[in-house]
């Protein structure tokens, strides 16, 4: 596998896009899956109230077809109400909330130990994150994708 990475961010936007592209180098892989995990508490000191609400947005197929994944904060020093998400367009994203040490793709991508119900919040210290799932990933074949990491 070669994996590229470009981040594009522009000085004026509260967004900045990542762009994924991939290329299988070896053999057909049937499901892969690539994703990016984070805990969204990140305006509190080391001795904070590390919770956040986290939301999800949206899901492909429920009425649009993007994944929308948000949490935020308004504690105490953190006015105005503290805003990270996480989105991408296309029926292959997924985003989850709940976790803390996600490191499966398909896990995140399946829902399987996280919540992904569109509406559904939490109020606490966990993860938030977004998978992209590629389908008979073919040698010598290249795939592309982006999402946003939305900061407001």
């Amino acid at each position: 596998m070669h994996i590229k990475l470009d981040y594009v961010l522009t000085v004026t936007d509260l967004y900045y896009t990542t762009v994924v592209t991939i290329t299988n180098n070896g053999i057909n892989i049937p499901d892969f899956y690539y994703y990016r995990n984070f805990d969204p508490d990140n305006n509190q000191s080391i001795s904070g109230d590390f919770t956040t609400q986290n939301t999800i947005v949206s899901q492909p197929g429920s009425g649009c077809n993007k994944a929308h994944v948000k949490a935020t904060s308004n504690l105490p020093g953190s006015q105005p109400v503290s805003y990270v998400g996480l989105a991408g367009v296309g029926s292959n994203f997924r985003a989850i909330y709940g976790g803390f040490s996600n490191r499966d793709g398909s896990d995140i991508w399946n829902g399987a130990f996280f919540t992904q119900v569109v509406g559904s919040t939490n109020y606490a210290d966990e993860a938030i994150a977004i998978a992209y799932r590629i389908q008979n990933f073919a040698p010598a074949t290249t795939q592309q994708f982006r999402f946003v990491v939305i900061l407001d």
